[in-house]
């Protein structure tokens, strides 16, 4: 029962992390990505608040530009998520999901070229 309580409360928080992030999308308070601070190279994540933000007031196209490898992902981390509180309402075991190496390595692969592609490139 305790961990129903903790998941609405991840619900709750998320709902209003949206909802902050709808009203103010460009904000101080949003921490800094450390990779590109040492780095200087924007990493696979970079962009995905902006992207967000830029999805929730039906920007599409902003959207991609912040961050499309983010844009495309989010519906399988909604599923996964989703079928993560299914199954904890269930009562389920929650399995992480063991990918096959068909689809980790080009996962891998892409996500290593969005990044190269994105810290090379001008978009």
């Amino acid at each position: 029962m305790k961990a129903i309580y903790a998941a609405n409360l991840a619900i709750a928080t998320s709902v209003v992390a949206l909802a902050v992030l709808a009203v103010h999308p460009q904000s101080r308070f949003y921490p800094p990505c450390p990779i590109y601070q040492l780095l200087h190279i924007q990493c696979p994540g970079c962009g995905a608040t902006r992207a967000l933000a830029d999805l929730l007031h039906g920007q599409l196209r902003e959207a991609f530009r912040a961050n499309a490898l983010f844009v495309l992902a989010l519906p399988v981390i909604f599923l996964y998520a989703a079928q993560t509180y299914r199954r904890l309402l269930a009562g389920e075991p929650d399995i992480w999901p063991k990918l096959p190496t068909t689809i980790l390595y080009p996962a891998l692969a892409l996500t290593l070229c969005f990044t190269l592609a994105r810290s090379v490139l001008v978009f």
